[in-house]
């Protein structure tokens, strides 16, 4: 399972499976670890993506070391607990959910710092956050059902549903920022997109014949 592991993230950070990097002990004890990644290929894809990205301008070896860096200094445990937000506590209950939470927003971070709220996309990443728990195995899901999961998301998670509201009412100009149900599919082909260029999420074609 562990050589398993380390192979997913080889391969996701565009990395040989002979790669020196597969052969760390930090990497190993993060992939691994119940804080961290426990072996969850939706989680052990994020943080390889990650390490891709900073790879383009840094390097593999020094990118693995941020990547690294970050995820450490990130609550664990009893912390995490402590430091929750309570409008956050019945959906990070879940070790993995708050650990992909946190990398998401470390990830995304950057790219929203120009935005007004200068803060963490929360639909994107309560959206991931939910297929890790809904879908922990690593098998292939019908698109329709991660649509209706995202759907269903945007109407019931308050964070989700917030951020949603305020972008449809900056969009439009309007003081309502109730959404209809056609808006709410938009933005969820929109989420599935955003996750599709980050590389986390992949869609695949259903041969009829098979």
């Amino acid at each position: 399972c562990s050589q398993e592991a380390v192979t997913l993230f080889l391969k996701q950070a565009g990395l040989p499976r002979w790669h020196p990097i597969g052969r760390t002990r930090e990497l190993a004890a993060v992939l691994a670890s119940e804080d961290y990644c426990n072996h969850s290929p939706l989680l052990i894809r994020t943080i390889a993506r990650w390490c891709r990205l900073k790879a383009v301008t840094v390097g593999p070896k020094q990118a693995l070391l941020e990547v690294l860096r970050e995820i450490h200094s990130l609550p664990t445990g009893a912390d995490a607990l402590a430091d929750d937000d309570s409008a956050l506590e019945s959906d990070l209950d879940h070790p993995q959910t708050r650990f992909l939470f946190d990398i998401l927003s470390l990830m995304m971070g950057p790219a929203r710092r120009n935005d007004s709220n200068h803060g963490t996309s929360a639909v994107f990443v309560v959206c991931l956050s939910a297929m890790a728990v809904v879908f922990p195995e690593p098998r292939r899901v019908p698109l329709d059902v991660v649509l209706l999961l995202f759907e269903q998301i945007l109407m019931i998670e308050p964070l989700a549903a917030d951020e949603l509201s305020d972008a449809y009412k900056h969009r439009n100009g309007r003081s309502n920022g109730n959404v209809g149900a056609l808006e709410r599919r938009r933005y969820v082909g929109l989420i599935v997109e955003g996750l599709l260029h980050m590389g986390v999420v992949e869609i695949y074609e259903v041969d009829e014949n098979e």
